[in-house]
């Protein structure tokens, strides 16, 4: 299990570390009514009690601390550094904060579809690969 996680991080940071070194010029398939509008400040969600509206907080992956998303847009993503932000139901997170910066100005963003099992399970599914879906529960 270790492996697996440890190959999805290391996945992740290349996908980050290519795309702020110089982008792609595949073009973006997300649905135009999801994509942010280019130079669009993507908010952090609201503070918020947990609920089923707020993904603030530690989210684990079976039974060990993955996600940790603070109300200021920093987290954690199984021990390395991230920026996120959430908004028409698309989680960004950007895995090489040090290197972009910000959440607007990174290139490197793995973009995940949310969905709410309640309020202590969330689904992300990946937007370019659908068969990359993963189930969180509230740490």
């Amino acid at each position: 299990m270790k492996k697996i996680l440890a190959l999805l991080l290391v996945a992740l940071l290349v996908i980050g570390l290519v795309a702020c070194a110089g982008g792609s010029d595949t073009p973006d398939p997300t649905p135009e009514a999801v994509r942010p509008a280019t130079g669009a400040t993507l908010e952090p969600v609201e503070p918020a009690a947990p609920t089923a509206g707020s993904l603030i907080g530690t989210w684990d992956f079976m039974g060990s601390p993955y996600y940790v998303f603070e109300a200021d847009g920093t987290g954690d993503m199984f021990g390395s550094d991230i920026l996120w932000s959430a908004s028409g139901g698309v989680l960004s997170v950007c895995i090489t904060p040090d290197l972009c910066g910000t959440i607007e100005s990174c290139l490197g963003t793995a973009d995940w579809y949310y969905e709410f099992n309640g309020n202590d399970e969330v689904t992300l599914t990946n937007t370019e690969f659908e068969d990359m879906t993963f189930t969180y529960t509230r740490g």
